[in-house]
């Protein structure tokens, strides 16, 4: 695996649960000044955490079966690009978030390695939407998985594909 100029192996050090409080911690092998990395929720993540008082808040429903989650967002004028219309880097944050707890809830630690959005319609504030992600490839390190965004009336308000780092 690499990135950049740098090849490295993840190597799993430990995971602790311990009241809704998740650390995982990995060791890079090969990259320099990077020996440990600890990744934790805490309730505070910008997409789900509903301890963030900045965050999106979006509660999703897993599908363990399908391998697949939904959940729903409203954009509120805080979230806006253009006068009415939701940014876009909210809209991209919608889809990665999908993709990333979906694996978080099938109990995989994982982090965006690359991520592919297609927009499709404008999104305007204070317009429900319903995201959803599922799971398209498992292998050993990496995963891939594909979101989309849709409004009430099933039009898709856009779409991702992305591949995700076990960690």
């Amino acid at each position: 695996m690499g990135v950049g100029n740098y090849k490295f192996d993840v190597e799993f050090y430990s995971c602790r649960l311990l009241f809704n409080y998740i650390s995982v911690k990995f060791y890079l092998k090969g990259v320099p000044g990077i020996t440990i990395m600890n990744l934790s929720d805490n309730n505070r993540c910008f997409g789900c955490g509903k301890e963030n008082p900045l965050g999106l808040k979006i509660s999703f429903t897993l599908d363990r079966e399908k391998k697949a989650i939904k959940g729903e967002f409203t954009p509120g004028p805080e979230h806006q690009g253009y006068q009415g219309i939701t940014h876009g880097g909210i809209i991209a944050t919608l889809l990665d978030e999908a993709m990333g707890r979906l694996f978080f809830e099938l109990g995989t630690y994982a982090v965006t390695a690359w991520m592919e959005v297609r927009f499709t319609a404008p999104l305007a504030i204070g317009q429900k939407v319903f995201v959803s992600a599922k799971v398209t490839k498992e292998r050993k390190k990496f995963f891939e998985a594909v979101a989309e965004v849709i409004d009430s009336n099933g039009s898709t308000i856009a779409n991702a594909s992305g591949k995700l780092m076990m960690v």
